[in-house]
Formats: structure tokens, C-alpha cells, sequence
């Protein structure tokens, strides 16, 4: 069986299910609406505080953030390492 992985579609479909626009979500966790837009298009991961600050947000688990791959899936490769990577500096 395959480990969970974090799944940007996801969160794009939560936070549109929940009526918050990107820059809404971003403010409220002191992100950039890039960060944000990074996660949800698969070019960066939310770090775990972020992962347990989204979670709450909506009002799910964060379990609820990921998927378990199909079985013989290729796994998807690995982003370019951008200066979204969650703004790795900032604090959460």
C-alpha cells in the first residue's frame, strides 16, 4: 500500500467548497497568496503547522489534505525547488 501523499487538488477543492478566496486563506495564516496558490497547484507543500492551521480553518482533519495513490500510479515527480517551498524562513 502506498503512503499518503499531500494533495493540492484537494485543498483547491475545500477551500472553493468553503467560499475562501486564495488571498483570504493567506492572510489568515500570514502567508503570501503565492505560498498559497504554490500548495494548491502541487509547486510547494504546506509544512505540518500550516498542514494543522489549514485543518482547522475548515473545519476538517488533516488527514482530509491527503490521498493514497492508486496502486501502480507513477509516482508524481518531485516540484522544482522554487522560493515558494513555505516560505521555509517565516514564521507559521
Amino acid at each position: 500500500m502506498s503512503a499518503p501523499v499531500f494533495s493540492p487538488g484537494r485543498l483547491r477543492k475545500i477551500r472553493q467548497d468553503a467560499g475562501f478566496k486564495v488571498e483570504h486563506v493567506a492572510l489568515m495564516l500570514g502567508k503570501s497568496s503565492y505560498t498559497v496558490v504554490g500548495w494548491e497547484t502541487g509547486r510547494a507543500k504546506p509544512n505540518a503547522t500550516s498542514l494543522g492551521l489549514l485543518a482547522g480553518m475548515f473545519g476538517i482533519t488533516v488527514s482530509d489534505l491527503f490521498e493514497i495513490p492508486a496502486e501502480g500510479a507513477a509516482a508524481a515527480p518531485a516540484p522544482a525547488r522554487s522560493r515558494v517551498q513555505d516560505n521555509a524562513g517565516a514564521a507559521a
